[in-house]
């Protein structure tokens, strides 16, 4: 890609000479630029709306005769800079604005760290406590000796109470 002076054929000077303005009350766009040849001698170039052009001040030799002057290329190329600076400031304000929303976003994520009260709350909440069947046992409605003639009836081979166990003879061989 050539860059702004090899496309409009100018010079750093030439692209210094040039100042852009804007005439508040018709809101047109001029440019003032330094001659190169005579000190103090400024050329208006003005955009021509029904050529659909920029147009040189009638005092410019090479306007006179019809040649395409470098002020004219020095308020082009100026204008192209001028309008690639300004979509360069949208496009940075749009990334600015979204990675302000970026931000604000990651800033909303809850902590990930506990305060001092949470750590000792989930401390006492979780704690081990001890195991004990007698307390499981006792603190049931049935006291302990009718859980374990119960569990002994159920259980036994011969009968429905304790006291039916049968000795089973031992063989001998």
């Amino acid at each position: 890609m050539k860059s702004i002076n090899e496309q409009y054929q100018v010079t750093d000077e030439q692209l210094d000479a040039a100042t852009r303005f804007v005439n508040s009350a018709t809101n047109e766009v001029l440019y003032i630029v330094m001659s190169a040849t005579e000190i103090g001698l400024e050329y208006k170039v003005t955009w021509n709306r029904n050529l659909s052009r920029f147009a040189c001040d009638p005092r410019c030799c090479a306007n006179q005769h019809g040649l395409c002057c470098w002020h004219i290329r020095s308020a082009l190329a100026n204008e192209m800079l001028y309008r690639q600076a300004k979509r360069d400031e949208v496009e940075a304000a749009a990334r600015i604005a979204e990675e302000k929303a970026e931000y604000e976003r990651l800033m909303m994520v809850p902590s990930t760290r506990y305060t001092e009260a949470e750590i000792q709350a989930a401390q006492k909440r979780y704690a081990p406590r001890p195991f004990s069947i007698l307390k499981e046992a006792t603190s049931s409605a049935k006291p302990l000796s009718a859980v374990m003639s119960l569990t002994s009836a159920a259980t036994a081979p011969g009968g429905s109470h304790p006291g039916s166990w049968r000795r089973l003879p031992i063989l001998h061989s």
